[in-house]
């Protein structure tokens, strides 16, 4: 079994991401990037996609309004109030800081280990809790296990690959949910920071090639009931396609769909960007400066580097669909002004691509051959003609 890719294999990828971005590359949304291999998506005369159409600007609903939910835990001793959902990567290590820092709470943080954190993922988390002096809740799953079920189901996959079920890799990591409900209720703590739920992180896409649309792109237990049993008679029906899907896995793969769409957030479950504007430089540039937060070496991205699951999923999306959720953030940044679509094009060539280190590591993590995985995924059919 080979966790190294080859030469030549390595060149495949390479060249697929090249041709992307060439002259006569992808057609994309005039105004935004999205290509058109995006579910559902349709251009006007001059161009312009349906999303860009129907998008609504990011509206946060402010400190005064997150004063009012918090004020009630606030306290003049040692006791803590709140906690932090700490993953290690960008937005939730920036969570903590704001948190403590800004808000000036008492936090614990709270990390669910599944088992695909990496090793650069596990030293932010102890450098953000050294460095503010905060203790942490470890949650840790039988790791062995998990990774043994990723690996299970990355065999069945490539026994008929389905970009419908790529999130079937990350199922194994949805019960974080549950378990946060659980460290409140151990805690004795009702109040609890999430770093998720940025607006712009719109990978509604991903159901989309499950042919289901999502009403809401980050808060999935606000989705409607329909959208949620589409979703599951989608999977359901292609396992029964597949009987290498009817593994140890489907128990976790069930559990995580439960805990992702049906555990409702309550009043005090806060979904920090909800509240504040998120400003990826000044994020950034508060976490390497005051903490020496670490980005990743084989990539110019800091999103999503906290879990070596992202390198492989993305890959697939990029090398079948010709994009990824890196596009459909810089999207939303662009239809935000925040990017001209000039920038974000040249911003996503760059994070686009194939990250060889983190999918080797990927490979021995999990443990299947990922040279032969990765040739299997070069020669699936592409939604695209270059």
């Amino acid at each position: 079994m080979s966790y190294k890719l080859k030469n030549d294999t390595i060149e495949v990828m390479l060249e697929t991401w090249k041709n992307l971005y060439a002259k006569d590359g992808l057609r994309r949304c005039s105004r935004c990037l999205l290509p058109e291999t995006t579910p559902y998506i349709a251009y006007d005369a001059k161009g312009v996609c349906n999303y860009c159409k129907r998008y609504l600007k990011v509206s946060v609903k402010g400190e005064k309004e997150l004063e009012k939910i918090i004020a009630p835990f606030r306290n003049n001793n040692a006791r803590n109030n709140c906690i932090v959902a700490l993953s290690g990567g960008r937005d939730s290590s920036f969570g903590l800081h704001y948190v403590k820092r800004v808000l000036h709470l008492n936090p614990i943080a709270y990390t669910y280990d599944w088992g695909m954190a990496t090793d650069l993922a596990r030293r932010n988390q102890a450098k953000m809790c050294s460095a503010l002096g905060i203790d942490r809740i470890v949650i840790k799953a039988d790791v062995n296990k998990k990774r043994r079920n990723i690996r299970r189901n990355v065999e069945a996959w490539l026994k008929s690959p389905d970009l419908g079920l790529v999130p079937i890799f990350m199922s194994g990591d949805k019960q974080v949910i549950y378990n946060a409900r659980r460290v409140k209720r151990q805690a004795d703590i009702k109040l609890m920071f999430h770093g998720l739920g940025n607006t712009f992180e719109d990978s509604l896409f991903k159901t989309g090639f499950s042919n289901v649309t999502l009403e809401s792109p980050m808060i999935y237990c606000d989705i409607s009931l329909r959208s949620k049993v589409k979703l599951g008679l989608y999977y359901a029906q292609r396992f029964m396609q597949n009987p290498g899907f009817i593994n140890s896995a489907l128990i976790d793969a069930f559990l995580g769909y439960l805990s992702l769409f049906f555990l409702k957030r309550d009043y005090y479950d806060i979904f920090l960007y909800h509240f504040i504007k998120w400003d990826e430089q000044a994020i950034t540039k508060t976490l390497i400066e005051e903490y020496a937060w670490e980005a990743p070496t084989d990539t110019c991205l800091t999103w999503r580097v906290d879990d070596g699951t992202a390198a492989f999923y993305n890959y697939i999306y990029m090398a079948v669909a010709g994009f990824t959720e890196n596009d459909t953030f810089r999207s939303c940044q662009v239809r935000e002004g925040l990017l001209s679509r000039d920038q974000a094009i040249k911003i996503i060539e760059n994070e686009n691509k194939p990250r060889i280190e983190t999918l080797e590591w990927y490979g021995r993590t999990v443990g299947f051959d990922c040279d032969e995985t990765i040739r299997i995924i070069n020669r699936m059919p592409k939604l695209y003609k270059i």
